[in-house]
């Protein structure tokens, strides 16, 4: 293919391309598919702070209020610096009152209000998901349900909305014959309240009377970790960057998964490469892909204890791994993402 290297790609992402969470994550590949179609710029945190009017609000605003304005911002900074026959990509709320050709959907604020918070109406990243959205020409979300969430709370059902689940790298994410002798539940994500560290810390209290299983947690950062502190059978690490994490799913049998609300999370997709069974909530990509009948999905049970001892025995064996790991490349590896990515911008 023969790029435009004039044509600039404006990829919106504040975070940028880092690996510290899904959505990074998913703009490192999507950066890799647009490089065919011109010049990508990222643009992020660094970038938009060595705008001189975002130097200006930085200085007269206080630190909440700025973070509060930073959408616009993004979209002042691209009306000086983008042309017409540019492309600008954004994601979630991060750009608003700009015209948007690709708007990707990693969940829904509204959404999440609901299922989590629903003492709380409306909140500001859901006003701006609502501008984003109207000022968006295409927009893809990472599931049927976040399609669904933006079409009829947002009042966009005639909006062109792609569902493109998000992958996984199975050069990665790979089994490993299991060495351990205890039975290893695995969880990852953030001890906030939308990962329900409720149901996690009944789990690991219950676990303390076997024996033979231990809970390992994998978070990012310190908040909730105390919870767990004087628990003999639970074990935490805070901080680990992606090669780290990738090495801890082949140390665990199975990923438990209680969390509120997701949009297409890839922890899940992260398990079944490594090989091993996820039980979750009935949210995110637990939800469709045991609708899809993917194999070594389960929906979490109410003796969920009982139920993750007979899950993770199924895959004790090596083949049994290889196999999850074989089906998930099928339908989710990076290459099957960027090829779905390409079709859609070269329709």
């Amino acid at each position: 293919m023969l790029v435009n290297k004039q044509k600039k790609i404006f990829i919106v992402s504040i975070h940028g391309t880092s690996n510290a969470g899904g959505v990074e994550r998913v703009v490192f590949y999507l950066a890799r598919v647009f490089a065919n179609y011109g010049q990508v710029i990222i643009v992020n945190k660094e970038m938009i702070q060595s705008y001189w009017l975002t130097k200006y609000f930085s200085k007269i605003l206080p630190a909440r209020l700025f973070r509060a304005i930073l959408p616009i911002l993004n979209a002042l900074y691209l009306m000086g610096n983008a042309k017409h026959e540019d492309l600008v990509v954004s994601n979630g709320y991060q750009l608003i009152l700009y015209p948007i050709d690709y708007l990707f959907v990693h969940g829904n604020m509204l959404g999440l209000l609901r299922a989590v918070f629903p003492e709380q109406k409306i909140c500001l990243s859901a006003i701006y998901e609502f501008m984003a959205g109207r000022f968006a020409k295409r927009i893809i979300a990472v599931s049927q349900n976040a399609k669904l969430q933006w079409q009829n709370y947002y009042h966009l059902e005639n909006k062109v909305i792609d569902v493109v689940n998000n992958c996984v790298d199975s050069d990665v994410f790979i089994p490993q014959a299991r060495e351990h002798q205890k039975i290893r539940v695995l969880f990852v994500g953030r001890l906030d309240k939308t990962k329900n560290p409720v149901k996690l810390l009944e789990l690991a209290k219950m676990i303390e009377d076997y024996a033979d299983m231990e809970l390992h947690i994998i978070t990012n950062n310190g908040d909730g970790v105390a919870n767990f502190a004087n628990l003999n059978n639970t074990k935490t690490q805070v901080g680990l960057d992606f090669s780290q994490i990738s090495h801890e799913y082949n140390k665990c049998d199975v990923l438990f998964f209680p969390s509120l609300y997701e949009g297409f999370e890839m922890v899940t997709l992260e398990a079944l490469s490594s090989g091993i069974p996820v039980i979750g909530n009935n949210v995110g990509a637990v939800r469709e892909l045991f609708v899809a009948g993917v194999n070594g999905v389960y929906l979490m049970e109410e003796d969920f204890i009982e139920q993750i001892r007979s899950v993770a025995q199924q895959f004790f064996d090596y083949n049994h791994r290889i196999s999850l790991h074989n089906s998930i490349c099928e339908f989710f590896s990076i290459p099957v993402y960027m090829s779905k990515i390409a079709t859609i911008i070269n329709t």
